[in-house]
């Protein structure tokens, strides 16, 4: 006697959703790369804004007006341009935590049609070997009784 086989009737409802969490994996990985380039361009940023402001307090020459507000303003650009990186990289780093949270998200959703599959395939075996068991005992009633018959 031949049992069926195991066939779980969610299947390409985890398929599905091992798809997403793949998704969600690479997303996470483009977030974190995103991240990783933020951080490298608030160094850079903090870098030249200390050269510069090194370089402005190192001139010991006389400068004119005209000569310290231009200084000014270029500090101002390049102290503003440090501020936006650092508010680029916090936007990333939210941005990264979502990534993170939708990636477990995903996972669990994943996990748990994993789980049920597994149950389903236990109740399987279990329900089969039963089966056989019945079955293998009926064979030999059935040649017990045919020996006690002759």
């Amino acid at each position: 006697m031949s049992n069926p086989p195991f066939v779980f009737s969610l299947e390409r409802v985890r398929e599905v959703r091992a798809h997403e969490e793949d998704l969600a994996r690479e997303a996470f990985a483009a977030s974190l790369s995103l991240r990783a380039r933020g951080i490298a361009l608030l160094a850079d940023a903090q870098a030249r804004a200390a050269a510069a402001r090194e370089r402005v307090i190192a001139q010991t020459a006389p400068r004119t007006g005209a000569a310290l507000l231009s200084e000014q303003a270029w500090l101002e650009r390049v102290q503003r341009s440090q501020e936006q990186a650092a508010l680029e990289l916090d936007r990333r780093t939210d941005e990264l935590e979502q990534r993170r949270a939708a990636l477990t998200s995903a996972g669990q959703r994943r996990q748990v049609l994993d789980r049920l599959k597994d149950r389903k395939r236990e109740a399987h075996q279990v329900e089969s070997g039963r089966r056989e068991a019945v079955a293998l005992d009926e064979i030999a009633l059935n040649g017990h009784m045919r020996r006690l018959a002759s």
